[in-house]
């Protein structure tokens, strides 16, 4: 019988929590000091896959595996509340003609969408086939969303060539927000699947 070290899980969580806040920081340092800004744009694709493989491989280590497992879904839905108000800073960025409306209409109203439906399934537990199912379905659209997106930006950015700031702030989102969100939409089908 496995049974999960409870001061080691809690080591886990808390070395988990340090090098999230150094990625963010780390992002966030360079763009303000504006090393970020206007970035070649393959290098966004390639980031942005890096560090969702990177990510993904980082949480399959046995201990963070544990601490993962350990979580109740619902944490893992929690993460996608944010892109609530990304969704909205989409559809601002778009306003102020910032953004292409192929790409900010996509993202702002699908992150928005996503975010409302993340408070909504915070309501569900997994342990219920009701919940379950609701769990499942928000997961996919959630992912789904995601994809599209990013699919989206890579037309606009690479092949459009279309005239959008990539700079400072926006260069958190596929250097930090998209890689975790992606990696936190398969943990949750793997914890789903495991129910």
């Amino acid at each position: 019988m496995n049974v999960i070290d409870p001061p080691r899980t809690s080591s886990t969580g808390s070395l988990v929590f340090i090098t999230l806040a150094g990625w963010f920081s780390l992002v966030f340092g360079l763009g303000l000091a504006g090393y970020l800004e206007d970035p070649p744009r393959p290098l966004i694709p390639i980031a942005l896959a890096s560090l969702a493989i990177g990510t993904w491989l980082a949480s399959r280590r046995p201990t963070v595996r544990a601490w993962v497992g350990g979580l109740d879904v619902r944490a893992l839905v929690a993460v996608h509340i944010i892109r609530w108000p990304i969704g909205i800073w989409f559809l601002q960025m778009y306003e102020e003609g910032r953004l292409p409306g192929e790409l900010a209409q996509l993202a702002g109203w699908g992150d928005i969408a996503t975010g409302m439906l993340a408070v909504l399934a915070l309501a569900f537990d997994e342990r219920g086939a009701i919940g379950r199912r609701a769990l499942l379905v928000f997961n996919t659209l959630g992912l789904v969303d995601i994809l599209l997106v990013v699919g989206t930006a890579q037309k606009v950015l690479l092949i459009d060539a279309a005239p959008v700031e990539i700079g400072f702030p926006f260069v958190l989102l596929p250097m930090f927000v998209v890689p975790l969100v992606i990696v936190a939409h398969v943990w949750t089908f793997v914890r789903l699947r495991r129910t």
